[in-house]
């Protein structure tokens, strides 16, 4: 963790009648946060309610030294001045946990060139709009992933990179990340949907809401898409998985408008290429 993110996750909020707690944070796992993003029709306010307490829940650790209790979020959730300062932070949080990921695009002139590239060199070299994970600041956005865009525009003539390895410093066992724009990809996610959340009147233990929800389809796909299970991206930490969800989408989804601009140079062989599928 940089420092500049270290410190976003300690921080003071008013509790009313003069009294001010400390707030520390912590990094919470996809199954805490992701599955919380809530389909445009069943945002009531009743539920949208719910979905804070329960995402408060998940990010805050001690406030004023202690674990917050049901009514101590409620408080903060019915109070609009008190949310805001939260999820400001939050905001920031995740913004920051996903620039903390990194790709490598591998070379496609040679077999040891590697160029090291960010979210930002992405934002920037395809002019995609500032990304966001909630709507209006407030209640989360399903994943990108949990749409199956259509494949980006490609220029012909440009060499793209051969492969894509990735990293999180809080998801060390990243690997490889793979594109779910090919068929190969199509197939094993319809197998995976037959796996792990078949139709019928008896879905698997703890599976029961799976299907209906952009959730875990965002899962399932990103399980594909690193070629592991949805278990896996489940336990992994949510800037990770925010990193990937964005990086899949400028990899995969993500027109190549101006290829002199988003092209790379192989730090080995100098040679020019797409980092992208």
């Amino acid at each position: 963790m940089t420092p500049a993110l270290e410190a976003l996750y300690a921080f003071d909020i008013d509790m009313g009648s003069g009294r001010r707690a400390t707030v520390r944070l912590r990094t919470p796992t996809v199954a805490e946060i992701v599955r919380l993003a809530l389909p445009p029709e069943e945002r009531t306010p009743q539920a949208a309610g719910r979905v804070l307490m329960l995402e408060l829940d998940a990010l805050i650790d001690t406030l004023a030294g202690h674990r917050p209790s049901e009514a101590e979020l409620a408080a903060i959730v019915e109070d609009p001045e008190r949310l805001g300062v939260l999820l400001h932070v939050r905001n920031t949080v995740y913004d920051h946990l996903a620039l903390e990921g990194r790709v490598l695009a591998l070379c496609p002139h040679c077999d040891h060139g590697r160029a090291e590239l960010d979210l930002t060199f992405y934002w920037l070299a395809l002019r995609l709009p500032p990304w966001t994970f909630t709507d209006q600041g407030v209640l989360l956005k399903p994943s990108l992933l949990a749409s199956p865009l259509s494949s980006g525009g490609r220029p012909e003539g440009w060499p793209r990179a051969r492969g894509f390895d990735v990293f999180h410093p809080d998801a060390p066992d990243l690997r490889a990340v793979r594109s779910l724009q090919t068929l190969e990809a199509r197939i094993r996610e319809q197998e995976a949907w037959l796996l792990w959340a078949p139709e019928g009147d008896r879905p698997p233990q703890g599976r029961e809401h799976w299907r209906p929800s952009p959730a875990f389809s965002a899962i399932l796909r990103l399980a594909i898409a690193l070629e592991t299970t949805p278990d896996v991206v489940d336990s992994m930490s949510v800037g990770a998985f925010f990193f990937l969800d964005l990086l899949h989408f400028a990899l995969a989804n993500a027109d190549v408008a101006a290829p002199e601009r988003a092209a790379v140079r192989c730090p080995v062989c100098d040679g020019r290429f797409l980092p992208v599928f």
